[in-house]
This record gives C-alpha cells, structure tokens and sequence, in this order.
C-alpha cells in the first residue's frame, strides 16, 4: 500500500502543494528507476564490448605467433635451398652432417641422390634438382598461408580499433 493511500484511509486529506510535491518526488522515481536502468544497459554493454576487445586482443597475438612461426619455416626452407646448391659436384667431399638437434659427424657425399621425407616419415629418394623444386613449393605454399594470415590479423586490428573507438564514443 502507498503512503498516500495508508494516508486517505486514516483520514488525512492532502493540500494541493503536498500532492504536487507528492507527485514531483514520484516523478524523480521514476526517473532515478529509469536512469539505473539506462546505466545497467550501458554497462552490460560496456562489458560485452570489453569482451571483445579481449577476445580480439588474444586472436591478434595468436595470428601474430603463427605469423612469425610461418616467416621461421620460410627463413629455414630458404637456407636450406642454398645448401642444395652446395651439394651440387660435392661427391667424394667430406661435410658436417647433422644427425640431431646440434649434434653434427663428418660424413662423406657418396651421391648427389637425398633421402627426402615427404610426410607421415614417408622417405622418398630425390635429386638435388627435385628437392629444391619441392621446397621451392612448401615455400610457395607457406608465403600463401602468410599473406592470408596477415589479412586476418588487419581484419582483426580492424575490429579490434572499431571496438576501442566505440567504447570511448560510449563513454563521452
């Protein structure tokens, strides 16, 4: 029950002056009421957009990591068709070979023929002129797989600036 009403029942009657700053207080509730429900909206709002910046954020480092990991695997194919081209009339010459990670043993090039892994520890026997085809491709393919990564990370840093920009136009 109202306090106007509790007030009609035991009898009190209102001056026109107390029902205009009746309905003057009621009318600021309802006000203040909607004003804290404006400020919820905006910041569950606010909260949904700083999600996304979030989110964005992590995508954006994540695409960076690939991207440097592609350029590394690229950076390596490189050297290693530069290596081809020194095995090239290198028969009978001995070389450091590497038999694991840091670990190298002097061997002898008996033949310009590579035992070339072609995935799923699949080994198959190449030439010099073959295998340098091959990672000529894997290179072609990965510089494919860095430019679309690229278009991904603009896109998101595109996505990324809108959401700043929004929250400080929200903010104003």
């Amino acid at each position: 029950m109202s306090l106007k009403l509790g007030l009609i029942k035991f009898g009190y009657h209102f001056t026109d002056s107390y029902k205009k700053s009746l309905k003057t207080h009621m009318k600021k509730q309802k006000s203040d009421q909607d004003s804290n429900k404006f400020n919820d909206e905006q910041q569950a709002y606010s909260q949904e957009v700083l999600f996304k910046i979030n989110f964005l954020e992590q995508q954006i480092q994540q695409l960076q990591l690939q991207f440097e990991a592609v350029e590394k695997e690229i950076s390596e194919l490189n050297f290693m068709a530069l290596g081809m081209n020194e095995l090239i009339g290198s028969t009978g010459k001995e070389i450091f070979a590497s038999i694991g990670k840091g670990i190298f043993t002097k061997a002898k090039i008996i033949s310009e023929e590579l035992l070339v892994d072609v995935g799923g520890k699949n080994f198959v026997k190449k030439n010099i002129s073959e295998t340098k085809k091959m990672i000529e491709t894997q290179i072609g393919k990965l510089n494919e797989v860095k430019e679309e990564l690229n278009r991904l990370i603009k896109s998101a840093e595109g996505e990324f600036k809108k959401a700043i920009l929004e929250i400080e136009r929200k903010n104003r």
